[in-house]
């Protein structure tokens, strides 16, 4: 067998071994899933002889899956959705895996309306990772680095400082708006011990009620 004749068997089998993976994979999986490459490997995330559900997707991503069993957030109220339906793998290594696009998203697909000056507010300010209170998105965003808009709880001070210290709950909502933090409009004097009269009713409430200094 000549040099030129095994060259040319050489070059066939490389061309229909490329071909045969291409069979198998339509393209290079993303960065965050390149440890999931290779033929030997598509039945982690595919079920065999079907279209991709996205059960075995939440065999990994126990984060996504605690949010759906809680049915809090984004992903619970989608859950009859395919994964597949946001999240595009196989092209290529750079790709971004979730089509997302924040400057149109509809908060109000999350259960968490955006109202007063929520509405205002850039996506960073409360989606920080400081501000992550679910373990899983936690422990992931720590593993990752990456930035998540997932984890964040719907109660005020889970964002913001709490500026009576725990001393009248966690309610915030019952006397302040998200308009302003002051005034808090809906809070009634009448319903603490001391009820508001005569020139009381036209003080401010900081003349009486100074800040508690931290010594």
């Amino acid at each position: 067998m000549t040099n030129r004749l095994c060259a040319l068997i050489a070059l066939a089998l490389v061309m229909a071994s490329g071909r045969l993976q291409a069979q198998f994979s339509p393209g290079e999986l993303s960065r965050v899933h390149r440890q999931l490459e290779g033929t030997e490997n598509c039945a982690k995330c595919h079920e065999v002889g079907k279209e991709i559900s996205g059960a075995k997707c939440l065999d990994c991503h126990g984060e996504i899956k605690a949010a759906i069993d809680s049915k809090h957030g984004y992903h619970a109220l989608v859950a009859p959705k395919k994964c597949v339906s946001c999240h595009k793998e196989h092209l290529g290594l750079s790709a971004q895996t979730v089509i997302f696009k924040k400057e149109s998203f509809d908060h109000q697909q999350t259960g968490y309306v955006l109202t007063g000056k929520h509405q205002q507010t850039q996506c960073e300010r409360c989606h920080d990772a400081k501000n992550i209170r679910d373990q899983g998105v936690k422990t992931l965003v720590q593993k990752t680095g990456r930035q998540s808009y997932l984890g964040l709880a719907t109660t005020c001070n889970s964002c913001h400082e709490d500026r009576h210290r725990g001393s009248v709950g966690t309610e915030c909502q019952s006397c302040h708006t998200t308009d302003a933090w002051a005034p808090a409009l809906k809070f009634d004097h009448a319903r603490t011990k001391f009820a508001l009269t005569g020139k009381h009713t036209t003080v401010v409430c900081a003349k009486c009620h100074t800040e508690i200094s931290d010594r």
